[in-house]
């Protein structure tokens, strides 16, 4: 028993993604290295702190709370993309699930959430949207004829007054 207990928790703490888990009164009980560096913060600043207190987001306080659905009953994984806020109050896009834990006698006990980061991603694509605009503007302030064929994607822009 000593064996499989040391052996789930070398494996919550060695998952690359930001884990954390729960009780139903919102108590964070215990995260791994990922979530704390997530969060901004160590296990000995969080203690006694609920977890919107230690990474909130838009579903807090809200019935779209893993937590207040999961006590309403519902038994699926959620999973939603959302913006968590740092202990250092920089926002952080992510994808977070979530899961009930249940006592032996199936009582709902808590949930296990797990987070992805996913801030590089929303800036590329901000950055490729700027690029977009950048080329819109340019294609559509001249009246050359300017056209661009891109080999690697296969992929030919032309000004639209050429069209």
């Amino acid at each position: 028993m000593l064996q499989a207990h040391s052996d789930l928790s070398n494996q919550f703490n060695a998952a690359i993604d930001g884990k954390i888990l729960i009780d139903a009164d919102f108590n964070q009980l215990r995260m791994n290295d990922s979530f704390a560096e997530m969060a901004g913060v160590t296990t000995q600043t969080v203690n006694n702190m609920k977890c919107y207190e230690v990474f909130p987001g838009a579903l807090c306080h809200t019935s779209g709370c893993p937590i207040e659905q999961f006590k309403r009953g519902m038994t699926n994984k959620v999973g939603v993309e959302t913006t968590k806020i740092r202990m250092d109050g920089e926002s952080l896009d992510c994808i977070m699930s979530a899961e009930p834990l249940v006592n032996l006698d199936g009582s709902f006990r808590g949930i296990i959430e797990s987070f992805w980061d996913i801030s590089e991603i929303h800036e590329a694509r901000r950055a490729l949207k700027r690029e977009q605009q950048r080329l819109d503007y340019i294609f559509n302030a001249t009246q050359d004829g300017i056209w661009d064929w891109d080999r690697a994607v296969d992929d030919f822009l032309l000004q639209s007054h050429l069209l």
